[in-house]
């Protein structure tokens, strides 16, 4: 995301969602000019909590867990962001008046920031804090004449940054359950889970995907691996003699017939665990391997080589030197 800062921003619309849904019913809010200064404040401190964070942009995966907060980055031109695309493109939401009236129907809110480059920018937040001090009405105190008084109003509560934010091309997820929640991840996947899996009989021809689909249009898990493997750009990579053996070797049971393979029922998520790089096999002690599922996984980097250790070409020269000795 291009870097702003506050003097950077020209305008600042206030939106809230009611009744979340198939249609999410989005209302303009009218905000004083302190709550506008505060609206701003909130995307520049969303962007702080990324640059804080170690490395660059993160590609969103369906399949991943995530902490609590990450640095993930999404194009939301995938068809499960069609919600994610309507909240950036939306135009004259129709003006609430009377927000208290139904407050506890608040789903989300949004902030739409127009740039003076004219670039706009939305930041989108799970309405939790902002609906958190309803239920504290009468034990909210204030102080007027050196006294604490009680506060008898409706008080609603900012947060101190979004869940995430978008932009022309990406969706920038600081909190991924609050996005996933409000992009619908979960029931948009499951709704093309079977159509996604029987377009990857025609990626990997060695797999037989039809039991897959019908499994994935039911369970969330293999959902999510069936967007995830359908995500990938280097499927044609696949070797079906290395799938085959790591499937084995990690416990995946599967029939096979004329080279093209079959889960057996039960192991459907296996085998898209095992493609997806999300199933391993440990052997480092007496009890012998262990299967395990990465839920969360990071490719490992080799640290970079300190001045005093030999290369692997280095190596060999030496010991080439010893033999010949």
């Amino acid at each position: 995301m291009e870097k702003f800062e506050i003097l950077d921003i020209d305008t600042v619309q206030f939106c809230i969602c009611f009744k979340a849904g198939a249609q999410d019913e989005i209302n303009t809010v009218p905000v004083a000019d302190g709550v506008q200064e505060t609206l701003k404040d909130i995307v520049i401190e969303t962007m702080r909590e990324w640059e804080t964070m170690d490395g660059g942009w993160v590609p969103f995966e369906y399949a991943e867990q995530y902490p609590i907060k990450a640095k993930l980055r999404a194009d939301h031109a995938m068809d499960e962001f069609d919600k994610i695309r309507h909240l950036y493109t939306f135009q004259n939401a129709p003006l609430e008046t009377n927000l208290f009236d139904d407050k506890y129907e608040i789903s989300y809110y949004l902030a739409v920031y127009t740039l003076k480059s004219g670039k706009r920018i939305v930041g989108v937040r799970q309405a939790r804090g902002l609906k958190a001090l309803l239920a504290a009405r009468n034990r909210i105190v204030q102080i007027i004449d050196d006294s604490l008084t009680t506060l008898d109003q409706d008080v609603l509560k900012l947060d101190n940054a979004f869940d995430f934010v978008i932009d022309e091309q990406f969706v920038y997820i600081l909190h991924s359950s609050g996005f996933e929640s409000i992009a619908q991840v979960d029931e948009k996947i499951l709704n093309r889970a079977k159509e996604k899996a029987l377009e990857l009989q025609q990626r990997i021809s060695f797999v037989d995907f039809t039991g897959i689909a019908d499994h994935a249009s039911k369970h969330k898990r293999s959902a999510r691996l069936v967007a995830a493997v359908w995500s990938r750009k280097n499927l044609d990579t696949l070797s079906a003699t290395k799938v085959k053996r790591f499937a084995r070797n990690t416990e995946v049971e599967f029939v096979e017939t004329n080279g093209v393979i079959k889960p057996l029922d039960g192991h459907e998520a296996g085998l898209l665990e095992a493609i997806d790089y999300r199933r391993y096999s440990v052997d480092i002690d007496t009890d012998g391997a262990k299967v395990f599922i990465a839920m969360s996984r990071k490719r490992a980097q080799r640290p970079p080589k300190t001045k005093d250790e030999p290369s692997e070409k280095g190596k060999g020269k030496k010991r080439n030197s010893k033999t010949k000795a």
